[in-house]
């Protein structure tokens, strides 16, 4: 599975920029330059729209997950009320057209939403799309032993239990 980033792809054609700036030499150096530049700007409006749509899914899953661990493993309702907002506005409120007739990804607010995103998800301290695994792994066993933790808890005192 990959995850989507836009600074993760800006940072590979960065790369892939300054390879070709350093590695080539001769006269159709000018030439290639622009043919690359025309690549990047077709690439860069197909991965837009595909980056819209996979963000908005992928947000739209992880709140679903957010209020099934929300109400079954953390027992949460305030958790789980954030997780029922955030799936209105992303699935219900587009649809019924509550935030107007303008496109969701073009509200300011989601700006910020996209900004916290590819903070989260590719920064300089890691790669959440090679490192999911690990941290989907550490996540569900933090979850078991929360879970064991409270079981444990109400079998050590079954007076404080509410019926």
């Amino acid at each position: 599975m990959r995850i989507p980033s836009r600074t993760k792809f800006l940072a590979a054609y960065a790369t892939c920029n300054t390879s070709y700036e350093e590695g080539c030499v001769g006269p159709s150096k000018d030439m290639y330059r622009d043919r690359l530049d025309k690549g990047y700007k077709r690439e860069m409006g197909s991965f837009m729209r595909d980056y819209k749509h996979k963000l908005i899914n992928g947000l739209t899953g992880l709140s679903i997950v957010g209020i099934l661990v929300a109400r079954f493993i953390i027992v949460s309702g305030v958790i789980e009320l954030a997780c029922w907002v955030s799936f209105a506005v992303l699935e219900v409120a587009p649809k019924l057209s509550l935030f107007g007739q303008e496109d969701i990804t073009k509200k300011e607010w989601w700006g910020h939403v996209v900004t916290v995103y590819e903070a989260v998800v590719y920064n300089p301290i890691f790669d959440l799309d090679g490192d999911l695994t690990v941290v989907l792994l550490v996540l569900t066993v933090f979850a078991v032993w929360l879970k064991w933790r409270r079981r444990r808890r109400s079998e050590a005192d079954p007076e404080d239990k509410v019926s």
